[in-house]
C-alpha cells in the first residue's frame, strides 16, 4: 500500500483536529460531537437549497460556539480527562472531514458505460494521487456502495451501507 500525498495532507488535517480538540478540552467534544449530529440533516437541506443549508450551518456553528462558552472550565487534576475527551471531539471532526473528503471526489461514465470513480474532471496530478490513494479507495467504496455491495467483504458492508446512507444522497453515479 502506497500513501500518497493526498493521504498525508488527510492524515495531517486529522491529527490537527485531534490537537485542536484536545487543547480545546470540553468545547473540542461538543464541536466535534455537534458537527457529527447536524452534519447529516445540514446535508439533505444542502440537496435542496444550498443558500438555506449554509445559513442554517453558520447559525449552528454560532450557536456551538456561543454554548461553548458556558462549559465549565476543568478543575484543577481534570486536564488530562478533559484533554481526552475534547481529542475525541477533535477525531470525530477530523474523520468527518476526512470522509466527506473522499466521498465529494467527481463521479463520471466513461465511454464503455462503467461508473469511474474520482472521475477525469480533476487536475492530472490530483487524479492519478486519488487514483493510487488507499482513502480515495475507501470513498469509492462508501459512494459505490450499493453498486459494489456484492463484492465487498461481508464483514464491512454493514459500515459501508451506514457510511453510504449518512455520506451521499441518493446515487451519484446516476448524474443530477
Amino acid at each position: 500500500m502506497t500513501l500518497t500525498f493526498i493521504d498525508l495532507l488527510l492524515a495531517l488535517a486529522l491529527a490537527a483536529f485531534i490537537g485542536l480538540g484536545a487543547r480545546r478540552k470540553l468545547a473540542g467534544l461538543v464541536v466535534g460531537l455537534g458537527s457529527l449530529l447536524l452534519f447529516h440533516p445540514l446535508l439533505l437541506v444542502f440537496n435542496g437549497n444550498e443558500y438555506v443549508a449554509l445559513s442554517l450551518a453558520l447559525i449552528a456553528g454560532l450557536l456551538l460556539g456561543f454554548a461553548c462558552r458556558f462549559l465549565p472550565a476543568p478543575q484543577r487534576g481534570l486536564d488530562v480527562p478533559f484533554g481526552v475527551l475534547g481529542g475525541l471531539g477533535g477525531f470525530c471532526l477530523g474523520a468527518l472531514l476526512v470522509l466527506v473528503t473522499v466521498t465529494s471526489l467527481p463521479v463520471e461514465r466513461n465511454i464503455q458505460n462503467q461508473v469511474v470513480y474520482p472521475g477525469g474532471d480533476l487536475r492530472p496530478a490530483i487524479r492519478s494521487a486519488a487514483r493510487r490513494s488507499p482513502l480515495v479507495d475507501v470513498g469509492r467504496d462508501i459512494v459505490l456502495y450499493p453498486l459494489l455491495e456484492a463484492q465487498l467483504e461481508p464483514g464491512s458492508k454493514g459500515l459501508y451501507g451506514a457510511l453510504h446512507s449518512f455520506l451521499a444522497i441518493g446515487e451519484p453515479w446516476e448524474g443530477s
